[in-house]
C-alpha cells in the first residue's frame, strides 16, 4: 500500500476582536438553497460537536479560544473526500447526521445565512474556505467541484515537493488577508513538507461594535482572580444599562448584543472564583438553552475585563481520541473520494483562534430596544467578571455557536 501522501488540514483559523474578526465571503455560484430544517439541524448538530470538543480542550492550560463554525467547516470540506469506515468515523465524531448530499448543502446555506445584512458597516462576518492542492498531484475533479460549489472554496494550486517554503507562504498570506493580519502564520516551519498533498483552510473573520458601547471614560484599572492568583491594573471596563441577563445553579448568566441584534455574547460567570471547573463540567446545549431561555431584560452593573487572548492547538491527536482515528492512519484512512485510491490520510488539523474585547464591541451581534423606565426606583444588578469565565458568541438566527471559549486570565 503506497502511503507515501499526506493531507494537511490547515483548515481552523479564526480571529476575533471586540471590533475584529471573519473571512471574506465565496462567490455567488451556489446550489440552490436548503430547506431552513437542514440548516438549523446542522447548527444544532455543529453545537453538539463544539460541547464535546471543549470537554476534551478544557484540560488545556491557560485561556482557551476556538470556533465550532470554522473546524466543522474545514472538516465538512474533508468529509466529501471520506468513504467507507472513514467517514462513518468522521460523522459521528463531527455529529453529522444529514444525509450526505444534504449535509454539504447545509453548510452553503449556513455560510449564507450568516452573512450580516448589507448596509451595516458595524457588523463584519466573513467566512472564506480554500483548497491548495500540489500541482503534481492528480485529484478527482468532482470532489473540487463539489467543494467549490457548495463551499465556494477558492482553489490554488502549490508546488509543496519542490518548493515548500514558498507553498507555505502562499497559503498564510491568504490567511492574514482574510483574517485582517490577525493570524499571520497559521503554518509554522514543519506543518507541511514535500509529502504534503492537499491542504484545506477555513478562515473566519469577525468585526462588530456593542449595541450598547463601554464609555472609555469609565475604565478603570481592578483586580482579576486569575486561576494563578490575583492580577492587578487589569483595565476593566463598566456600565450600566439594561440587557438580557439570567441566574442559574452556582452562577450568572448575561448577553452582550452586538449591532444588529443578532449576534450576540454570552458570558457565564461563576459566582465563586473557583467555581469554573465545575461550571465546565456542566457545560452542554442542555444548559446553554435553558440559561439562554431564562434570560430576561434587566437593569445590570457589568463589569467586564478588556482582553485578548489567542489560542493555538493541533487538533489530530484530539480528533482521533474522539472517535476518528482511521483519519489519521496510513494504510487505514480511506479518502477515496479525493483521488480514488486509498494513498491518503490527515497528517495533522491546526486551529487558531484570537480574540479582542474592548469597549467598542467584539463579535456577535445583538440588541434590545430601549424599553420604557420604570416610575420606581429598578434594582441594579452586579454583574462583576472579576474572575475566570465562560464566553459563547452565537447567532440568533441559526442558533449556531461562532465562538467558545473561556477566559482565565486576561494577563496570559
Amino acid at each position: 500500500m503506497n502511503v507515501a501522501f499526506q493531507t494537511e488540514i490547515a483548515a481552523f483559523l479564526f480571529a476575533f476582536a471586540v471590533l475584529t474578526c471573519t473571512p471574506a465571503s465565496a462567490g455567488d455560484d451556489r446550489p440552490a438553497a436548503p430547506p431552513p430544517a437542514d440548516v438549523q439541524k446542522l447548527a444544532a448538530d455543529g453545537n453538539e460537536f463544539a460541547f464535546a470538543l471543549y470537554e476534551r480542550l478544557r484540560d488545556e492550560k491557560g485561556n482557551v479560544f476556538f470556533s465550532p463554525v470554522s473546524i466543522s467547516t474545514a472538516l465538512g470540506m474533508t468529509y466529501a473526500g471520506a468513504r467507507g469506515a472513514t467517514a462513518e468515523e468522521m460523522a459521528r465524531t463531527l455529529r453529522f447526521t444529514l444525509p450526505t448530499d444534504r449535509l454539504h448543502a447545509a453548510f452553503c446555506g449556513l455560510i449564507a445565512r450568516l452573512r450580516p445584512p448589507a448596509g451595516e458597516p458595524r457588523v463584519r462576518l466573513h467566512i472564506a474556505n480554500a483548497l491548495w492542492p500540489d500541482q503534481r498531484y492528480a485529484f478527482l475533479p468532482e470532489f473540487f467541484s463539489l467543494v467549490e460549489s457548495h463551499y465556494g472554496a477558492a482553489t490554488q494550486s502549490v508546488d509543496f515537493a519542490g518548493a515548500t517554503e514558498a507553498a507555505r507562504a502562499t497559503i498564510n498570506t491568504w490567511v492574514a488577508q482574510r483574517t485582517n493580519e490577525l493570524i499571520k502564520e497559521l503554518l509554522k516551519r514543519g506543518d507541511i513538507d514535500g509529502l504534503t498533498v492537499l491542504v484545506l483552510t477555513n478562515a473566519i473573520y469577525f468585526k462588530a461594535d456593542w449595541h450598547a458601547q463601554f464609555d472609555p471614560k469609565d475604565t478603570k484599572p481592578g483586580v482579576f482572580h486569575a486561576v494563578g492568583g490575583e492580577r492587578p491594573g487589569v483595565p476593566m471596563m463598566s456600565q450600566t444599562a439594561r440587557l438580557p441577563y439570567a441566574e442559574f445553579d452556582g452562577g450568572q448568566a448575561l448577553e452582550l448584543p452586538y449591532v444588529g441584534n443578532r449576534l450576540r455574547m454570552l458570558l457565564l460567570l461563576p459566582r465563586k472564583a473557583d467555581g469554573l471547573t465545575a461550571l465546565e463540567k456542566r457545560l452542554s446545549p442542555a444548559l446553554v438553552a435553558k440559561v439562554a431561555g431564562a434570560l430576561g431584560t434587566r437593569k445590570v452593573h457589568v463589569t467586564l475585563p478588556r482582553f485578548r487572548m489567542r489560542f493555538r492547538t493541533y487538533l489530530a491527536e484530539t480528533l482521533a481520541a474522539m472517535g476518528m482515528p482511521s483519519a489519521f492512519a496510513p494504510g487505514q484512512a480511506d479518502f477515496s473520494g479525493l483521488d480514488g485510491s486509498r494513498s491518503l490520510f490527515i497528517s495533522t488539523v491546526i486551529h487558531e483562534a484570537c480574540l479582542e474585547v474592548n469597549e467598542e464591541g467584539s463579535e456577535a451581534a445583538a440588541a434590545t430596544a430601549v424599553v420604557i423606565s420604570r416610575a420606581a426606583a429598578e434594582p441594579v444588578i452586579e454583574f462583576n467578571a472579576d474572575r475566570p469565565f465562560l464566553l459563547l458568541i452565537r447567532d440568533r438566527d441559526t442558533g449556531a455557536i461562532l465562538f467558545l471559549g473561556r477566559l482565565v486570565d486576561p494577563a496570559d
